[in-house]
Order: C-alpha cells, then structure tokens, then sequence
C-alpha cells in the first residue's frame, strides 16, 4: 500500500472491476536487496508471485476463477504475455502494453547505452541462451487461450514495435483472437492524454467484452 494515486487504476475501479496491483519481487521501494531478487529471473519468482496473487482473489471471494484477466504494460505487460502462455487456463483476457515478448530481439534492439543493464537485469544472449529462450513468452505463445489485446508505441526505443508485431503474427497465424492498437505518435508510455484516454477506453471496452458480468 502506497500514498501514490494511480489513475489506470481509478479507470478500472470505475468500470466495476477489482485490481490486484501486487508489489511482486524486482518492485522498487522496499531496498536494493528486494528490487535485485528478479535479476536475471525475468518470468521466475516474480511471476509466481502474481500467481499468488491471483489465488488470493478468488480464495477471498474478490473475484471469480472464470473472470479473471491480466493488464500489464512495460515489464508488466512481460508478465501479461508469461501469464498466457505459462498459465493459459487461468484467464478470461490478457493485456499486453509495450511488453518485451521475445527476450533476445529485445535485448538485441534496445539502445546500446541500455544493453549492459539489460545483460545485468534480464540476462546475457549468449552466456544465458538457455533461461532466455525458456522465459521467452513468443516461443510459447501456441499455448495461448485468452482472447488478447496488444498496444504499442510506434516510436517505443526500449520495446520495439517488433516485439508486439511478434506476438500479433503469432497468434494471427494461429488463428487466436487478438487486437492490436498501435499508436504512431507515442513511444515507451503515453506522453499524450487523448492518447492515454483512448487506451484506457480500449482496455475497458475489452475486458468487459471478456470477463464482464
């Protein structure tokens, strides 16, 4: 629980839905030792921790098994596409915002000055091939069942359009259900309010197509 107002959430509240925002591990404001125990464990720990989380909303009577659904946007939109394809029964609809989905393309396409944070952080191409692939939410997404929505910046310099464009031909070419709203005039966030207004609308509009009662 924080002092901070956060204004997506006020949006979903209004709409009649229930939000879980966990402060799940690699979250900052509890010290470094809390902030670094999802380094380089992208998908590990810190997914099992919303897992948790999702368990406790419907063993606390806040929310049904049936309806429930996964909004994230930046690492959190990372955690949205593990969430589909590591526990793709467990979700009524999926929102993936500026999501990395494939670990090495995002890597290999960040700004340079990024990389070694990243190396640090996610892990490196070549020494942690293996965990890479593995946590890789692309390289799973057959597993997928939840109806998705995808937004992305046009002009995203940390997550590229190719990581969404990834996941959008994926599941097309599967013959999944997914939405894909781009926005030409935004990079890695909304710096735009009729922007921010619209996604906020489009995630609404979604979820209650999906999981409203």
């Amino acid at each position: 629980v924080t002092n901070n107002f956060y204004h997506w959430f006020q949006v979903f509240t209004g709409a009649g839905f229930v939000v879980l925002a966990p402060n799940f591990r690699g979250s900052t404001g509890y010290g470094k030792a809390f902030q670094s125990l999802n380094q380089r464990d992208w998908g590990g720990a810190s997914f099992r921790d919303m897992i948790a989380g999702a368990d406790y909303l419907v063993e606390s009577g806040w929310a049904h098994p049936r309806h429930l659904a996964v909004v994230g946007g930046s690492f959190g939109g990372f955690m949205a596409l593990t969430a589909a394809t590591q526990e793709p029964d467990r979700w009524a609809a999926i929102v993936d915002v500026f999501g990395p989905a494939n670990l090495f393309t995002f890597i290999e396409n960040t700004p340079a000055w990024w990389k070694p944070y990243l190396y640090d952080m996610v892990g490196h191409p070549e020494r942690d091939r293996q965990q890479l692939e593995e946590r890789s939410p692309v390289n799973f997404l057959d597993r997928a069942k939840a109806p998705m929505l995808v937004i992305q910046g046009a002009h995203d310099p940390r997550v590229t359009k190719g990581e969404s464009d990834q996941v959008v031909e994926r599941l097309r070419a599967l013959g999944q259900e997914v939405d894909y709203l781009v926005f030409e005039d935004e990079g890695h966030g909304f710096s735009r309010t009729a922007n921010e207004i619209r996604a906020a609308k489009a995630i609404v509009s979604f979820l209650d197509r999906h999981i409203g009662l």
